[in-house]
């Protein structure tokens, strides 16, 4: 599973200026299922577009084209325990109800 992602380098143009970088994914409307979740979801890269989308030299259209919506995902519900920060372990992604 890869999302289609943005990054850049830069800095101010003051002398001596800390090099900055900043990054982001690029999201959608949502489809399918996930719209009963939320309005917008990650863009997702199928993985044979994964190397066309790493390429430098791609141009805005052809980044479209690539960055299509992909396979469709499959959820389920989880225990709430997913929310917390300090929670950790395989039981996070286990269906709720399963053991």
């Amino acid at each position: 599973l890869a999302f289609a992602g943005l990054w850049e380098m830069w800095s101010s143009k003051k002398e001596d200026a800390a090099i900055t970088l900043s990054c982001t994914i690029l999201t959608q409307a949502a489809d399918g299922p996930i719209a009963e979740l939320h309005h917008r979801q990650p863009v997702r890269l199928p993985e044979a577009a994964w190397a066309r989308w790493l390429n430098a030299e791609m141009g805005v259209e052809e980044m479209a084209e690539v960055a299509s919506p992909g396979a469709a995902l499959a959820f389920y519900e989880v225990d709430r325990a997913v929310n917390s920060g300090r929670a950790s372990g395989a039981r996070l992604v286990q269906r709720l109800g399963e053991d």
